[in-house]
């Protein structure tokens, strides 16, 4: 379309496996935009594009779904603006793509999934999942990156078993990353696997619950603060956990690390204050060392 492409209340577009593309110059809203096909060999993908504008994709049936392919068909949806996703967005086992050169929302309930592929969400301002969002990939990667702030929950990159290696990066380039538990779990980032975790920002990162890695390392980088939220353990069974600070580090009540045989490093630009820091192994075959360190400041060790 050379302006807006709007699709109205119970409209909808099924190709069973064929291609799916929306191209609008401005504004483009849709729903229920399916290429799924008879089974898992289906190549059907979608792309739904705003060239100057906003992309919108919504439920219009009822089923809590806006955009489904299956086999290993992708889907890309890309806008000039802002990128708000009113329900899911789901491939069987092809990748997700989700791009806003300003921002991109995930609304209430809303959840990105795939098994096997990779998850991307790159947002030119802020990346916001509200409540009860999610991001699922099965032994795939998810990636969330944001020019500001960042706001996550539920990043699953667990596959089937040990052998996956699903790795999860949520950045902020200039701005805070706050990662979140919707699902009540305790859990707001995981992987299985030798997967790694990597939560980076320019300024603060806030964890409000559990980052977990199986195997892999877990890494978290601020600018400035970094918070262990009430009850937040770092956790991996045998990979490496470093917390890098610009200025504090607070692991809050009941907080705490554990790496099962791996290193431990906290290193804060001022005043550290760690809880319940544990890298012993199953054995004393174990190597696991801690390092806790401020340059300018404080260390505090609590129990």
């Amino acid at each position: 379309a050379g302006t807006t492409i709007t699709v109205e209340t119970g409209g909808a577009a099924t190709s069973n496996g064929g291609d799916i593309t929306y191209t609008g110059e401005d504004d483009v809203i849709v729903g229920d935009v399916s290429a799924s096909g008879a089974d898992a060999t289906a190549t059907g993908s979608i792309a739904i594009t705003s060239v100057t504008g906003n992309v919108t994709v919504n439920d219009e049936d009822g089923d809590g779904i806006a955009v489904i392919t299956n086999g290993v068909g992708t889907i890309e949806i890309d806008a000039a603006i802002n990128v708000q996703a009113n329900a899911n967005i789901e491939s069987a086992t092809g990748n997700i793509s989700v791009t806003a050169d300003a921002a991109v929302v995930q609304g209430t309930d809303v959840e990105l999934a795939t098994a096997g592929g990779d998850i991307a969400v790159t947002a030119g301002t802020t990346i916001s999942v509200e409540a009860g969002g999610a991001a699922t990939s099965n032994g795939g990667n998810i990636t969330y990156t944001g020019q500001t702030d960042v706001v996550v929950a539920d990043v699953n990159a667990s596959g089937a078993d040990s052998s996956a290696t699903g790795s999860i990066a949520i950045t902020s380039v200039t701005g805070n990353v706050t990662v979140n538990d919707e699902d009540a779990d305790g859990i707001a980032v995981v992987t299985n696997g030798s997967g790694n975790v990597d939560v980076s920002a320019a300024l603060n990162v806030q964890a409000n619950a559990n980052i977990e890695s199986e195997l892999g390392n877990v890494t978290i980088t601020s600018g400035e603060a970094t918070t262990q939220g009430a009850d937040v353990e770092l956790a991996t069974a045998g990979g490496d956990i470093a917390v890098t600070a610009g200025s504090t580090i607070t692991v809050d009540a009941a907080g705490s690390a554990t790496s099962n045989g791996g290193d431990i490093t906290y290193t804060g630009e001022t005043d550290v204050v760690v809880a319940d820091v544990n890298a012993s192994g199953a054995d004393s075959t174990a190597t696991g060392s801690i390092a806790i360190t401020s340059v300018t400041g404080n260390v505090t060790v609590n129990d």
